[in-house]
């Protein structure tokens, strides 16, 4: 007596058939060779981590507490007092941004300004943390 398979399919997704066969569905990827046990067991994939894409918060960071600590020489030690708007493009130029984003930039590390305002630090300071910019 010979045994007669009936294979259906069900429908197709993406990379994979969907196939009946009586009671059993059997999933077939068709690039690749991935069994469903690697499919679902295998934590390879999923245990490395991914590396952030583009920019660090660390650098982010530091770059931020140095543009106000820059902001803050400028406003407190000059003999004249230089305007807002001068000591904006000022640190723009000196950090390559946009003197839009320098603002937003002091605003949201509000919190290095106040500490800052708190301590008064001296040039020295400043010399100490960033002796790669001229204070």
């Amino acid at each position: 007596m010979q045994q007669f398979v009936a294979w259906r399919l069900l429908f197709c997704d993406k990379d994979r058939l969907y196939i009946f066969h009586s009671i059993t569905i059997i999933v077939v990827r068709m690039r690749g060779i991935n069994t469903l046990y690697t499919d679902i067991f295998d934590q390879s994939k999923e245990s490395t981590p991914k590396a952030g894409k583009g920019r660090s918060s660390h650098l982010h960071k530091a770059r931020n507490e140095a543009l106000v600590s820059r902001y803050f020489y400028y406003g407190n030690f000059f003999d004249r007092k230089l305007s807002y708007e001068f000591i904006i493009k000022k640190v723009a130029t000196e950090f390559y941004l946009s003197p839009v984003t320098v603002p937003e930039i002091i605003e949201a590390n509000y919190n290095i300004l106040v500490n800052l305002k708190k301590e008064q630090p001296t040039i020295k300071f400043f010399k100490d943390k960033w002796p790669h910019l001229v204070w």
